[in-house]
């Protein structure tokens, strides 16, 4: 609705002085909303609820075909006219009997859009006969000066409008967030700029759905098209991650979320949703992964344990698959899972003490290095160990980082 019902209340009591009729004329939507007495009805015949059916063609069509051009040259003065003009001419309208009157149309830009061009027009529509006994601008202002208040509050409420659209499209531009909308009875699917800029598409483009498909990597092609065909049918909101492939081959990651808008029969009429660029962050999971399952190798296939503790929960956090090798625990024994009280109890007893601190974290350098001894099935082994121990900024102990290592047979030489 492009005026708050108090604007069309105001003007609703504003018009029933009018001895002829009052309407605004959705210029975005094509629809005219008769306001006021039943003047529309005595003077051509047709009932209100028939002339908010009619869209702009419709409109057009009551106007005699002889008359056609003057009303188009109305049409483009009104759209250069500056805020409290009016224009006027007189036209000949279809009675609803099929016979012709001629009336005295008299406009004026009632609202505009934020690129200020004319978005609702107030007109009054007043006999020939009785044009000529009244002033048509004058009445048509009169109008207008009937509710003021109303007015400033729809000026107000476009302004505040306007300053959400600007923080709006300031906050889309800095998160490098792209909005799109899809029409599902038309087919129409618009992009933002930065929508355009993610997919490289240039700006005289139109998109399409069935363009935006063929930029999809075709591993993911099929769970995107399942998703919008699903939000076809049954609404609601959905969210996706998949891949797409630039003109130059480029490859990245787009994450998009949208929601469908129904009708009262939740009938789909449209989509709205946001794209995302997450490559950065894909590669930045991708190197993560790569780093990680190195070092998975590498654990498994050194010597050494490589350990991590927090020793406030007194826990490991991480302990590498030598661990088990040591001890000749299978991976299958879940009941000997390493534990820092079972790994204590195996150090020899004049040796737990100092290990017991290490573990502890309280090693005033923050470093340690030392040997003892700890008995395994093969024996009692002679162990190295050295880390650190890791402190936040008031210096508590988080984490103790080690690697210790079998130096038995070194002990021996």
């Amino acid at each position: 609705m492009f005026a708050s019902d108090a604007v069309l209340h105001a003007l609703e009591r504003a018009a029933a002085a009018v001895p002829g009729g009052v309407g605004i004329f959705d210029a975005e939507g094509g629809h005219l909303i008769p306001l006021g007495s039943n003047g529309f009805t005595s003077m051509l015949g047709y009932p209100k609820e028939y002339l908010a059916a009619m869209d702009a063609a419709a409109l057009r069509s009551l106007v005699h075909q002889d008359d056609r051009t003057r009303l188009e040259a109305l049409i483009q003065r009104v759209s250069a006219l500056r805020n409290g003009d009016s224009a006027g001419a007189t036209l000949q309208l279809r009675h609803a009997d099929g016979g012709w009157r001629a009336v005295r149309l008299q406009v004026a830009v009632f609202t505009r859009d934020a690129a200020d061009r004319p978005a609702a027009i107030l007109g009054t529509v007043i006999t020939a006969d009785a044009a000529g006994e009244t002033d048509a601008p004058s009445v048509l202002a009169g109008v207008l000066e009937q509710a003021p208040e109303s007015l400033i509050e729809r000026r107000h409420l476009e302004q505040a409008l306007r300053e959400q659209a600007e923080r709006f499209a300031l906050i889309v531009r800095s998160a490098r967030l792209g909005w799109w909308t899809y029409e599902f009875g038309t087919g129409v699917l618009s992009w933002s700029d930065e929508s355009r800029h993610l997919f490289a598409w240039p700006a005289e483009s139109q998109p399409t759905y069935k363009g935006f498909l063929a930029t999809v990597h075709a591993l993911d092609r099929p769970r995107v098209t399942l998703l919008f065909e699903r939000a076809v049918e049954v609404g609601g909101r959905f969210e996706v991650e998949f891949r797409i492939l630039l003109p130059g081959g480029e490859e990245r990651w787009v994450r998009a979320s949208a929601e469908c808008h129904c009708d009262d029969f939740e009938n789909p009429l449209s989509l709205f949703g946001v794209m995302i660029d997450i490559t950065p962050s894909k590669r930045a999971e991708a190197a993560l992964r790569e780093s990680e399952e190195r070092f998975r190798q590498l654990a498994e296939t050194i010597s050494e344990i490589f350990w991590v503790l927090d020793p406030v929960r007194h826990k490991w956090l991480y302990v590498s698959p030598a661990y088990r090798r040591l001890f000749g625990l299978r991976e299958d024994q879940s009941g000997d899972q390493p534990d820092p009280e079972k790994w204590l109890r195996a150090v020899h007893p004049d040796d737990r003490e100092r290990v017991g601190q290490v573990l502890a974290g309280k090693v005033a350098s923050g470093r340690f290095d030392h040997e003892y001894r700890v008995r395994t099935p093969r024996g009692t082994r002679r162990m190295r160990d050295r880390g650190v121990v890791s402190r936040d900024s008031s210096g508590r102990v988080m984490r103790v980082l080690g690697v210790t290592e079998d130096v038995t047979d070194q002990a021996r030489r």
